[in-house]
Parts: structure tokens; sequence; C-alpha cells
């Protein structure tokens, strides 16, 4: 029997509804302390990418938690009031019709899901549950990615806007610099027919709003700051790590690879551990960490300079064509990271959702 079945995170309790052909039943499947188990060695097993087979749901809700991936505005893929849903040239029945008229906008799931994540990471009980795993685990959100979200330019692509605003955390950490980056709206449209940009079962060159990315995710985010709340770690090495080939906000290697050498014991020896490392990235990090003018505030402004370099940068034909040309490739990330390598699922979903059209060069 076929069986459909739909999974959601509420608090540290997971459940699954799954169809009966007559009806549907929630089962309960496990926590959000059963997650953090099951990927405990996500990008730190030296052999390779490893993960646990307690739940399925911890290929997508990697960090225990709720997720939503359009979690910012405008919600792309989402019903919103004021970008429903298009059914053409489908017709609805007059009682999907009545469930239509009751979709509430994905703001407000994007509300719950932001104090979800929140209360999760305040919780007694899910800190507990990350201290019994090891300072490595706990300091991972940092050096890596453990969730990603989507993020796109804010008006819909057939509204034809002057511009199409890039989303810079697609460029800098949102943690060392934010900043406006666009790019003409005709522009974008020939770079779409240039690199001929299609979704595969459709003719539409590109996402209801363009240039979707991914971007370091909320509940990430989110970690990093109750990092700094509990003291683990300062608001100058945070800026140390994240400058570590800072021109590549996600899924960076070099910096990745870095939390394999954080001592079990604490931070005080991965300075000594830097020194000795051979591993890229390292040194950098080691000059960031015991050079005393590499501030805070040196990094803050190399980001900075880093946006404004690529506001440049799309004013030329050149460089709007590597920029779209890294905006595939930050695509193309998400499913070669070790985040979308457990065999249970991926957290893109492929082979269900299609979310990103691809380039026929």
């Amino acid at each position: 029997m076929n069986l459909l079945s739909a999974g959601i995170t509420t608090g540290h309790i997971i459940y699954e509804l799954i169809g009966t052909g007559k009806g549907a039943q929630w089962f309960y499947r496990g926590d959000s302390a059963d997650i953090l188990a099951d990927n405990a060695f996500l990008y730190l097993n030296p052999q390779g990418p490893k993960f646990g087979s307690t739940l399925r749901c911890s290929a997508c809700h990697t960090s225990g938690g709720p997720i939503m991936k359009e979690m910012t505005a405008p919600h792309n893929d989402w019903w919103t009031a004021s970008r429903p849903l298009i059914f053409s040239p489908n017709s609805v029945s007059s009682e999907i019709e009545n469930w239509v008229k009751q979709l509430g906008d994905a703001s407000e799931l994007s509300q719950s899901v932001k104090k979800g994540i929140s209360k999760l990471e305040s919780s007694s009980q899910y800190q507990d549950a990350k201290q019994r795993t090891s300072l490595q685990a706990t300091l991972r959100p940092l050096f890596c990615e453990t969730e990603i979200n989507l993020e796109s330019d804010t008006a819909p692509l057939d509204q034809a806007a002057a511009v199409i605003q890039i989303p810079s955390p697609s460029v800098v950490n949102p943690y060392l610099a934010n900043g406006s980056l666009t790019i003409s709206s005709s522009t974008y449209r020939q770079l779409l027919n240039n690199f001929g940009m299609k979704f595969p079962e459709t003719n539409l060159p590109d996402s209801d709003h363009g240039w979707l990315v991914p971007v370091k995710g909320h509940s990430d985010l989110i970690a990093i700051q109750s990092l700094l709340q509990k003291g683990i770690v300062t608001e100058e090495f945070i800026a140390d790590v994240l400058a570590v080939d800072f021109e590549n906000p996600l899924f960076s290697t070099k910096r990745c690879s870095l939390v394999k050498l954080i001592p079990p014991e604490g931070l005080a020896k991965l300075a000594d551990r830097l020194k000795s490392s051979n591993l890229m990235g390292a040194s950098e990090l080691y000059e960031n960490i015991t050079n005393p003018t590499r501030t805070r505030s040196f990094h803050i402004q190399r980001a900075k300079d880093l946006l404004k370099n690529a506001q440049l940068a799309l004013n030329t034909a050149n460089g709007q064509k590597q920029m779209f040309k890294k905006l595939i490739e930050g695509r193309e990330a998400v499913f070669n990271a070790e985040i979308s390598k457990n065999p249970r699922g991926q957290i893109l979903e492929p082979g269900f959702r299609i979310i990103f059209p691809v380039p026929r060069y």
C-alpha cells in the first residue's frame, strides 16, 4: 500500500502523519535530541559522511527544530495574500476552493517557525542534549552550514521592476555586513537567456522571484548568537572565523574543515592546533586570532568593501556574468554539501521539489 506522509516538528517532539486510505493517523517518531544524535558526526567524521538512522526527519530538520526554507519575504513558492497560487489551466473543485479561501499568508508560518527555532535554542533540554555532543558539534553552526534558507528579489519577476535585488547574505555573511546589491532587470533576463536557464518540466526560465539563492540558515545564525550569549565564543572570535574564506559565506570547505581542530577541552589551545595544521585556512584563522590588528572592525570593513566591489562588478558585463555563475554554483553547492548526503533524504528534496532552474550551457 502506498502511504502518504507529512512530518512536523513541534518543540522537542516529532510526529508523522500517515494516510491509511480511509483517513490518517499521527505517529510519534522522536525528538530534537534524537536528531542531534543522528547528525552528531556531520562534517566531523574523518572517513566521510556518517548519519544515524533513528529519524528520517533528521535529513531535513538538521538542527532538530521547525524549518521553512523560504522564511524571508517574499516567500517564493509559498502562498501569500499578494501572490496566491496559480491553478490555471487546471480548475479546482468546490471543496478545494473552500480550503483555499482559508489559507494563511506565508508570513504567519515564517513567524511561527522563527519563534519555534528561538524557543528550541533557549530550551534547557535542548542545550543539555547539545552538551552531550562534542564542542566541535556545538561550534559547527559557526564554521559550517547545518541548515540553509532561500532568499530572492522582493518583486515578482513578471512585474518588470527596473532592477533585481540580490540578497547580500549570498555574498557575505550577515554577521559581518549587510547591504544592497542590484542588477538591472533587463540584464538579468539577458543572463537567463544566455545561460539557457529552464525548469526541467516547463519552459519557464526562472522562479517566481529573481535571483533565488541559498543563504546561511536562520537556525545557524540563532545558534551563533546563543554561543555568544553563553560566553562560549566572543564577537571577535565569531568575526575571526567568518573572515576565513569570507568571499564564500556558504559551504566553504576551507572554513568548515577547521571545526575538526577545535580541542575538546576548549578554545584556549586552538591557536596551537592551527599553527601546526596543514589544513587550508588554518594559517588564516591563526593569523586572525593572534594578529592584534585583525579586529572585528577590520573584518567588518573587509566585508563592506567586498559588497562595494561586488556592486561595482555588477556594473560591468564580465562582472555580471561572473556573479550569475556564482549564483548557479551556490545552488549546486547545496546538493553537493554534506548536509545533502543523508541516505534517508536531502534538505531540498530532489525528486519531490524542483526549486531552481538549470542552465543549458
